[in-house]
């Protein structure tokens, strides 16, 4: 037995092999090479014994740092909610010594060997030579983006921003020691190399511009070793992302952000050579490649998109600064990028957690959130925040006008694969084509069909959201599957079953809706999809889903299920309401009532074809609206009595609460 699993396993590995592209291959044994390659000179360095590499700033870092510490310095002095923002920020970090980690809470600060420890579950990962670091620990309970998060050194920014524009002296100074000190302590903990957090380019690279922030900002009060020991620590970076870009078959956020972050450094902090400096028909054809003609990242994941257009704007901020201006192809990807963002966001509660969340940052600002008002700080569109990336790129040269979030301006727009539809207050996000990634769905779940409805900006049906990747095989699994999100499935059954991917299981092969027509009206927008998979009992499944909102001082949202099996099977159809909204099921109505809202939602379910078994059920489940965060919502679920050809139709009907 134990031979012919041997033998089955290394038929999958070759049969895997073969799918591979054979430039791939290449690539990655290239890579392979260069990881032993580089194995002696970590492992001297790591030692003490290594040859000193005497890093230096470019020239224009100064200028850099100057212009940073005079947005810092100005925003305290005149946005009064920057001030006391920024005040609030130093309270945490500087005086509690915590940072709020994604959805786990404020954690505290690193040192030494918590460096490299999940301190929300006391896991702590070994201090070797990075590919031999296994990050995702195989079922332990441990979280690797919890080092991560905080090794990303974006609390170091806010210790630097303390340390230029904080009302007290004292205050200053012990803002700029931390900064400096937390920089040595992790060049110290962290040996170029070793440990989990040189394990992958993405996490090197957010850190190596947050680093570069942090320096800039308190680089007129350090000391000449202590700069030497800091471009020594970030040129190290620059020399990691080019040995160990992220590589694979379809580019995505990770080697955008690496890229980016390569850029970043050659261009403003050190001083490197011309010739060893990506040239800008590279960089231009890299970026291109990476946002589709709509505008849209390559993972199409809203919030993934978040982060990668902030990846951008840094890099063409670089560009800005070294350059003086920025190509106009380059600045076109960046405003069709950034309306495309403007277009996913809802109103009040910000972009919809379709597919997985993440922090979405690469600059924190305080606000762990769904929003995309932390980029517009950033740019000095919106008060309460420095306006750094405006500051190093020398004006609102990066994007052309960009204007405030609105609703839809035509009764359905399309957003890459998403749809975005409704009437005031109704407003509906639906993923209706491809997977993101080129159809390899690093970041998306089996959602196809599923809705996001928000009522006048809030959010009313969600998703379950994305709770993490490795701690729980179970809870990813349930993420990602058709269960969690608002789908009609057969007999509860998932659509898909998740496939193993590079980190996490993936959905690549779940089934994908078609957009077959809509009705353009701006009062009464009519969308219709088509999707089918097979199930194991039913056989082939083919389902139709017609969604229809009205507005006006009667609003409602209608969505009818068409479904058609080749053998009978019972239904299960899901609706999840958002924590805000209180739920009630009285008889065969669910009645959602919320004190966010001047809103009540009846719902009322009628069928052909089959019959409804039982009433409504409302349960209490599991949502994860930030990487981390386990909050609760409610479920409602209709159980649909064995047919072949049913017709499910759910329609909320929005009220004016009783005052």
């Amino acid at each position: 037995m134990a031979g012919s699993i041997s033998v089955n396993r290394l038929r999958h590995v070759l049969r895997r092999v073969r799918e591979v592209p054979l430039t791939l291959l290449v690539r990655k044994a290239a890579i392979i090479i260069r990881h032993f390659r580089c194995w002696p000179e970590y492992a001297l360095r790591r030692a003490g014994r290594g040859a000193q590499r005497r890093g230096a700033m470019h020239a224009r870092f100064e200028r850099f740092a100057e212009a940073l510490r005079a947005e810092v310095r100005r925003a305290a002095h005149e946005d009064a909610v920057y001030a006391s923002a920024l005040q609030s920020r130093l309270v945490h970090v500087e005086s509690d010594r915590r940072f709020p980690c994604l959805g786990f809470g404020s954690l505290p600060l690193p040192r030494g060997e918590a460096w490299r420890t999940d301190v929300t579950s006391g896991y702590r990962w070994p201090d070797r030579y990075f590919p031999f670091v296994n990050f995702l620990t195989h079922g332990a309970d441990a979280d690797v983006k919890v080092p991560w998060e905080l090794a990303r050194l974006q609390w170091l920014v806010w210790l630097a921003e303390g340390a230029v524009a904080a009302t007290d002296a004292e205050l200053r100074d012990r803002c700029t020691r931390a900064v400096v000190d937390g920089i040595s302590d992790f060049g110290h903990s962290n040996p170029v190399g070793y440990g989990p957090n040189w394990t992958v380019a993405m996490e090197v690279g957010i850190r190596a511009l947050n680093l570069s922030l942090a320096a800039a900002l308190v680089w007129d009060r350090v000391e000449p070793a202590r700069r030497a020991a800091i471009a020594d620590l970030l040129g190290e970076h620059l020399r990691y992302l080019r040995r160990f870009p992220e590589l694979s078959d379809k580019l995505g956020n990770h080697f955008l952000v690496g890229f980016g972050a390569v850029v970043f450094l050659e261009r403003v902090v050190l001083a490197e050579p011309l010739a060893s400096q990506a040239p800008m028909a590279e960089i231009t054809a890299r970026l291109e490649e990476q946002f589709g003609a709509d505008g849209l990242h390559v993972e199409h994941a809203p919030l993934y998109h978040r982060l990668c257009v902030e990846s951008l704007l840094w890099t063409l901020a670089a560009i800005a600064t070294a350059d003086g201006s920025v190509p106009i192809r380059l600045t076109d990807v960046a405003d069709r990028a950034w309306r495309t963002l403007e277009r996913l966001e809802l109103r009040e509660d910000g972009l919809p957690v379709i597919g997985d969340a993440d922090s979405g940052q690469l600059v924190a600002l305080g606000a762990v959130d769904r929003r995309v008002d932390y980029l517009r700080r950033l740019l000095g569109m919106q008060r309460g925040g420095a306006a750094l990336l405006r500051a190093t790129a020398g004006g609102r040269a990066l994007l052309g006008t960009a204007d405030s979030t609105a609703s839809p301006s035509a009764p359905v727009e399309q957003v890459g694969p998403f749809l975005r539809f409704g009437a005031e207050p109704l407003d509906v996000v639906v993923r209706a084509g491809p997977h993101g990634l080129f159809g390899r769905a690093s970041h998306d779940h089996d959602d196809n069909a599923a809705p996001w409805v928000a009522i006048d900006g809030r959010d009313f049906l969600v998703d379950g959201g994305c709770v993490g990747y490795t701690r729980s095989l179970a809870d990813r699994l349930t993420d990602v599957g058709s269960g969690a999100h608002n789908l009609i499935t057969v007999d509860g059954r998932l659509r898909f079953v998740p496939r193993a991917g590079a980190m996490s299981p993936t959905v690549a092969a779940a089934p994908v809706a078609a957009w077959r027509d809509s009705t353009p009206s701006i009062d009464a927008p009519e969308v219709r999809l088509r999707l089918s998979w097979r199930d194991p009992v039913a056989g082939a499944v083919d389902h139709d889903r017609r969604f229809v909102v009205i507005g006006g001082l009667a609003p409602s949202l209608t969505v009818e299920d068409v479904m058609g099996l080749e053998r009978g099977a019972p239904l299960v159809l899901r609706w999840l309401v958002a924590p805000h909204w209180r739920v009630a099921v009285r008889g065969s109505e669910v009645v959602a009532t919320s004190a966010d809202s001047a809103m009540t939602v009846r719902i009322t379910f009628g069928v052909d074809g089959a019959a409804i078994d039982g009433a409504p059920v409302a349960t209490t489940e599991r949502f994860s609206p930030r990487y981390g965060e386990r909050a609760s919502l409610t479920a409602i679920t209709v159980r649909v009595t064995a047919a072949q050809a049913v017709r499910l139709t759910s329609r909320f009907v929005l009220t004016a609460s009783a005052a």
